[in-house]
């Protein structure tokens, strides 16, 4: 009886759904995962009597972005993120959940849902793993066009903006994530900026960083919310040609849970200097990732970006340089 009124409950709730169509859950599309989370979730499990119910309890939840159901036990698991694991488990149906506006050519990538955070500025401010979730705001930008992307112009008050909040869920020490950048611009003797999330409650205290130092190498630098680690940071051998020459590169960064590797242009690039630093004290950081600035680190060292700003992403596991060439390739698709 319990799950016969349930589901009256929820096709009444589905009936009623009428919003924006191009925000509305309520006709999301569901993609069949045959990767995992691992247990345990995180979450509250629901009974439901099948699959096809579990993935419409997601389909009615704006917070929901991936469904899992246990066949044995008939649990249904309503995920906030997009979580990667290995192989999925006998009996465990792992769904996506895709806007209904999501484009045609990001379903075609391998790796889609995976995808937290992924701008084509050459097209639109839109996040287009979600459209409706986390737009970027233009701080200071007077060009966009559909070759060279928008032009940031080196200065802390022209970058692009994203709210992020509760985003320490990706950043946890331990968890996988990949960060990809893709710009038009010379090293002009100077470091570049792509990207930070910037704790703007403490100073900028905590925030985490990804840049090109002066010498063109790839630095990456993540605080960590929770955990015994503070923070790692990673320094890769001379990777981009110092000069005054505008070229389009494209940058890849994976975290594994303990260290770094950089991706660029397509090929695997050799890492020169990595280290970290304990927690020392039991406080936890779970502001610390609610603010990305593309473009602007906030740092003392580290140059505003200056030049052609086309694409950039942020995705919880790791990519493979086969899978950083598909992000390429779809960054400079018409």
């Amino acid at each position: 009886m319990e799950f016969a009124a349930g589901r009256i409950c929820l096709l009444l709730m589905a009936s009623c759904i009428a919003v924006n169509a191009e925000c509305d859950d309520s006709s999301a599309l569901f993609q069949p995962k045959s990767i995992c989370p691992a247990e345990p979730f995180g979450v509250e499990a629901v009974p439901a009597p099948s699959e096809s119910e579990c993935v419409l309890r997601c389909t009615l939840s704006s917070g929901c972005r991936q469904s899992v159901y246990l066949t044995d036990s008939r649990a249904c698991y309503s995920l906030p993120h997009a979580a990667v694991a290995a192989a999925c488990s006998p009996g465990m149906i792992a769904r996506g959940k895709l806007s209904p506006a999501t484009p045609p050519d990001l379903l075609s990538l391998s790796f889609s849902m995976q995808i937290v955070l992924l701008y084509n500025f050459r097209k639109s401010y839109k996040n287009l793993a979600n459209s409706c979730e986390f737009p970027a705001e233009p701080v200071g930008i007077a060009e966009q066009n559909s070759i060279d992307g928008v032009r940031l112009q080196g200065s802390s008050s022209s970058h692009v903006k994203v709210s992020t909040p509760g985003f320490y869920k990706y950043f946890n020490y331990g968890q996988k994530f990949s960060l990809f950048f893709q710009g038009k611009f010379g090293m002009n003797f100077s470091s570049k900026c792509f990207g930070a999330f910037v704790d703007v409650t403490r100073n900028d205290m905590y925030s985490s960083t990804f840049h090109a130092d002066i010498q063109g190498r790839i630095s990456t630098k993540v605080f960590f919310p929770t955990g015994d680690v503070l923070f790692r940071h990673y320094t890769s051998n001379n990777a981009l040609d110092v000069g005054s020459v505008q070229r389009v590169e494209s940058v890849g960064i994976n975290f594994d849970g303990l260290d770094f590797a950089t991706h660029l242009n397509g090929a695997t690039v050799a890492r020169q200097t990595w280290g970290g630093s304990p927690r020392k004290s039991s406080g936890s950081l779970y502001t610390i990732h609610d603010t990305l600035l593309i473009g602007n680190c906030m740092r003392n060292g580290i140059e505003p970006f200056d030049g052609w700003l086309q694409c950039w992403a942020l995705l919880t596991g790791n990519l493979d340089t086969s899978q950083f060439d598909e992000l390429r390739n779809l960054c400079n698709s018409p």
